[in-house]
């Protein structure tokens, strides 16, 4: 895999395992500190979509196979933002005493 490919990708996987991290033991500063770190993913994405746009040939298999297991690690991250999500919004139904 090409040095620029292979670190948008570790990037963007460093900062989406951060993001699962937090979302192992969430409280208000990780959840703030959950969106800039999915930008700074989302970024470094961008950034190998545009790189790979401008490549003549099919993109190596090792980079398909990157791709695909950060696809899975997003897909958990996204379980654990919408469970910390539900549980944030029943706390604060709870504080607010409304059901």
């Amino acid at each position: 895999m090409a040095d620029t490919q292979e670190l948008q990708i570790s990037a963007a996987r460093d900062e989406i395992r951060q993001v699962y991290e937090w979302l192992m033991r969430p409280n208000t500063a990780t959840l703030a500190a959950c969106e800039p770190a999915l930008e700074r993913a989302v970024s470094s994405m961008r950034a190998l979509s545009r790189h790979l746009e401008r490549l003549p040939q099919i993109p190596p298999a090792e980079l398909k196979a990157a791709a695909v297991e950060l696809a899975s690690e997003i897909a958990r991250v996204q379980i654990l933002l919408a469970t910390a999500a539900k549980l944030y919004l029943g706390r604060m139904r709870e504080l607010s005493g409304s059901s």
